[in-house]
């Protein structure tokens, strides 16, 4: 016997934690471990920009999701594009990086 799909974005189990990440305490950490000239840059996930980035990769194969979905009756009702639209905000809201850029000195 199968799982159930979800219905709704909201019953589909998500593994990760949403956690406030500081970089000036990863900077902190870094520094204790004996690590200098920290550099930290950071950063948001932009959903279009990487969709635009992957159609330059991919070429027209990356749209091939978008087209399939057209004509897949559930993806054209309106509460799905609601929830998809909401998944996306809440994904760009929480994802991004952080570089971390730090230089060990040599043992003397």
């Amino acid at each position: 016997m199968t799982a159930a799909r979800p219905r709704t974005v909201a019953e589909i189990p998500t593994p990760a934690l949403l956690v406030d990440v500081d970089p000036q305490e990863h900077r902190r950490l870094l520094e204790e471990a004996g690590f200098v000239s920290v550099d930290v840059e950071t950063g948001d996930v932009s959903v279009r920009q990487q969709m635009l980035e992957q159609l330059q990769i991919d070429g027209f194969r990356a749209l091939k999701p978008f087209f399939s979905s057209i004509f897949d009756r559930e993806m054209r009702n309106s509460v799905h594009r609601r929830e998809m639209g909401e998944a996306q905000r809440t994904f760009e809201e929480h994802t991004g990086y952080g570089l971390y850029f730090a230089r060990k000195p040599a043992a003397g």
